[in-house]
């Protein structure tokens, strides 16, 4: 079940900013205020020691041949419209740049480390950062990325960092550190989920604690800005609530154990989130274990009103554009069923989109520009389905590969602008493992 886009790799933190002249320059991080005003002095990010090999560039993305099959392990970007395919990087997840021009690469430290911005439409990719990142996350107009390190030994993440999407203007804005970061869509805090969950006010760096990771069950699960970026929602055990940066006003909006992801409406005023107690799985290794079930998907008002209302049992959910339907893949392992259905907010006149339910299905992903849905089938065709006039479409398919298993395709998120399909190609996993 996927989450906010996170790589977290367990080395060293070295990070280096490239130049097109083929060197590597190091850039010192300016001095910046302390939550309690006191100017600190802020280390220098040091380049990469001397090594023996040659050291590893981004990958530009390579158009496929028309029509051909995806046969080797990688990311890759589909274009809706067109079906046309490329290969943006190997070892990688990636996170699409708020107006969908270009792809946030965040590498393996398997794949040489670091952060590579990705222009498809250019065919281009620039390293702006090597080294391992905890973390990262775009500005929300584009033009900066925010990052946290990955440190050495018990600290876990190291430092909050800003830098310009050519790699110029790095500097440090925080001396904690994030396993997941999100920067509001307002553009004015950015909030850090590492040891605690922490909010940064961007203009003059002041660190302000949300939850301490030390006290359960306060520990954070998930986190989420709304649409408008006026308030920050994250979850734990003892419930779902809401945060108002500009207040300081925290408030509970659904009472009882629940998870991630945490699904804003469109329109900012619902949340869907996992919810109560455990459903036990009826297949796999852990079928019959309580402990080991899984929580159902509620649908709540922001403003806590009403009762969180359940979804049918649901392994992903995605609001439609206009926030009128909820896509949602059906939770096989405990129904028997992988089809796609349609259901209002509040749980009610589900509406099924495929009638295959033994094929295993990864999504749904709505559109956020249309009616079309993306989802992967049988794990190695990328399809579309138009949610009004049900209409199917094969976008993209996975192939065999030189001496190993066939390749199989995952998690197919759209771009903003509703252009592009990003999806991860390799191997299979275990469904109700």
């Amino acid at each position: 079940m996927k989450r906010l886009v996170v790589l977290a790799v367990l080395a060293a933190l070295v990070l280096i900013v490239a130049c097109n002249g083929g060197g590597e320059l190091s850039r010192t991080a300016t001095s910046g205020p302390s939550p309690n005003g006191t100017p600190v002095t802020l280390r220098t990010i040091a380049p990469t020691p001397a090594v023996t090999q040659a050291p590893l560039s981004p990958t530009e993305p390579v158009a496929l041949e028309e029509g051909s099959p995806i046969t080797e392990a990688g990311v890759y970007a589909v274009d809706a419209e067109s079906g046309r395919v490329w290969k943006v990087a190997e070892l990688a997840t990636g996170q699409w740049s708020p107006d969908g021009s270009a792809l946030m690469i965040l590498n393996s430290s398997v794949g040489g480390g670091g952060i590579d911005v990705v222009d498809i439409e250019r065919g281009s990719a620039v390293r702006i950062l090597s080294g391992d990142i905890a973390a990262a996350a775009w500005s929300p107009h584009g033009s900066q990325i925010v990052f946290s390190g990955y440190g050495q030994g018990p600290q876990g993440p190291e430092g909050l960092y800003v830098v310009n999407r050519d790699g110029s203007g790095l500097k440090q804005l925080s001396d904690k550190g994030a396993y997941a970061l999100e920067w509001s869509p307002s553009g004015d805090h950015i909030a850090l989920h590492g040891e605690g969950l922490y909010m940064v006010e961007v203009a003059t760096a002041e660190t302000s604690q949300i939850a301490d990771a030390t006290q359960p069950p306060w520990y954070p699960l998930s986190v989420s800005w709304s649409p408008d970026g006026a308030l920050f929602a994250f979850v734990n055990d003892s419930g779902l609530y809401v945060y108002d940066p500009d207040t300081g006003d925290r408030r509970q909006v659904a009472a009882g154990p629940s998870g991630g992801p945490i699904l804003w409406s469109p329109d900012g005023t619902r949340i869907a989130f996992r919810f109560g107690p455990r459903v036990a799985l009826t297949r796999g290794p852990d079928a019959n274990k309580p402990e080991a079930g899984l929580r159902i998907f509620h649908v709540v008002g922001v403003d806590g009103s009403g009762e969180p209302k359940p979804l049918p049992p649901a392994r992903t959910v995605s609001w439609s554009p206009d926030g009128t339907r909820i896509a949602y893949l059906s939770e096989g392992c405990i129904t028997g069923n992988w089809d796609i259905y349609t259901v209002d907010p509040d749980g009610s006149s589900a509406v099924p989109l495929t009638n295959t339910p033994g094929a295993v299905k990864e999504g749904p992903f709505w559109s956020p520009t249309s009616n079309i849905i993306s989802f992967i089938t049988d794990h190695d065709r990328l399809m579309l389905l138009n949610a009004e006039s049900g209409e199917f479409r094969t976008l993209a398919s996975g192939g065999p590969r030189s001496g190993g298993p066939g390749i199989h395709l995952h998690y197919p998120p759209w771009s903003p602008d509703g252009r592009y399909i990003e999806l991860s190609a390799g191997g299979g996993h275990g469904v109700c493992d």
